[in-house]
């Protein structure tokens, strides 16, 4: 059985996978309709065999990546991380953000051990935030989304064309030592119609669109 758990706070050559997606019309007037292209190019990290996710498109315009091996289990470890890198083209004038990332996969937790998923984007020359979701007593499959809070938000730098990482961080705390458990992530969805676009222009209002 599959869980949808709610968020509690809410590299080397491959061959690439793009990414085109807009956003949709203001409410209140029409407004332009930025796309960005995103490239995958690469993967590595403790959590992952370089290059090793496979990133593929869905219908609706998601990416879906997959992890082969992405696993931590108590209490031989209490970590794993893994850090993929896109390549970005926006439209010049504009900026955006990823506002969540929505985990897939299976965890074994007994003891009280709990897991946390962890989300950081980070573009090229910026510092990047966290965001974490965390949970417990499960024993099956799991679907949980990282969300960022608006103050959260990392915007791509304004008339930069820098590189965007994603590291995916697991981790167990076990309540009782010695007791086993075990996570692990399968897949990370990214929805570029949920992305936050903002106006670089001085002259523009500033206010971001999802």
């Amino acid at each position: 059985m599959t869980r949808c758990v709610t968020a509690a706070a809410v590299l080397g050559a491959a061959l690439p996978i793009i990414l085109v997606a807009g956003v949709a019309d203001a409410v209140a007037s029409p407004a332009p309709r930025p796309t960005e292209t995103i490239t995958y190019s690469g993967s590595a990290g403790p959590g992952c065999v370089k290059n090793g996710v496979t990133p593929s498109e869905l219908g609706d315009g998601s990416l879906r990546l997959r992890y082969p091996a992405m696993t931590v289990k108590a209490p031989a470890s209490t970590g794993v991380n893994c850090t993929v890198r896109f390549t970005v083209d926006t439209p010049a004038g504009w900026t955006f953000a990823v506002p969540r990332a929505t985990y897939t996969g299976a965890a074994k937790l007994t003891g009280g051990a709990r897991a946390t998923l962890s989300t950081k984007f980070v573009f090229s020359g910026q510092p990047g935030q966290v965001a974490s979701a965390g949970f417990e007593s499960l024993h099956g499959g799991y679907v949980v989304p990282t969300v960022f809070r608006d103050d959260q938000l990392t915007f791509m730098p304004c008339g930069a064309k820098p590189f965007l990482s994603m590291t995916a961080h697991i981790g167990i705390d076990a309540a009782v030592p010695g007791v086993p458990a075990g996570v692990s992530v399968e897949s990370v969805l990214l929805t570029p119609s949920d992305f936050v676009w903002r106006q670089c222009a001085a002259s523009a209002s500033g206010s971001a669109q999802r």
